[in-house]
């Protein structure tokens, strides 16, 4: 298998990095092509992209976003799906669909960021708890 079908896509990639989330990764794209640096700061660069693996995205994600909720990660033929599943009452919170598993993660770490607030005032997360790397929040 491809690195590149591991990793992230660059346009993810730029929006996870709009939308906040630390920069820190084995793998960067630059100028389109995907480049590995070891123990380097890009965080400040502009056209400098972390180029998340999965594992890494899987790291970036909280286990549980409430106390009843868990991530639940699934894949089907063609396509993978990642969301927030409330054991409970069956609901399904912040559903990412995407051919690579990396890039439907890289959706839902990306909507964590955008609707931390909402998810706040539902009583799930903490604002400041969208940008850090989670482990869970009950």
């Amino acid at each position: 298998m491809d690195i590149e079908e591991q990793v992230v896509s660059v346009e993810l990639a730029k929006r996870l990095k709009e939308v906040g989330v630390d920069q820190e990764s084995l793998f960067y794209w630059a100028s389109g092509s995907l480049l590995f640096f070891e123990e380097v700061d890009w965080s400040d660069v502009d056209d400098i992209y972390s180029a998340f693996t999965a594992v890494e995205l899987m790291d970036l994600l909280p286990t549980s976003i409430g106390k009843n909720t868990r991530l639940a990660v699934l894949k089907f033929e063609d396509v993978w799906k990642v969301a927030y599943f409330d054991m409970i009452d069956g609901n399904i919170i912040g559903l990412s669909e995407k051919k690579k598993l990396a890039d439907a993660l890289a959706g839902l770490r990306i909507w964590l960021s955008i609707i931390a607030t909402e998810l706040e005032k539902a009583g799930y997360v903490e604002v400041e708890y969208a940008h850090r790397r989670p482990n869970h929040i009950v």
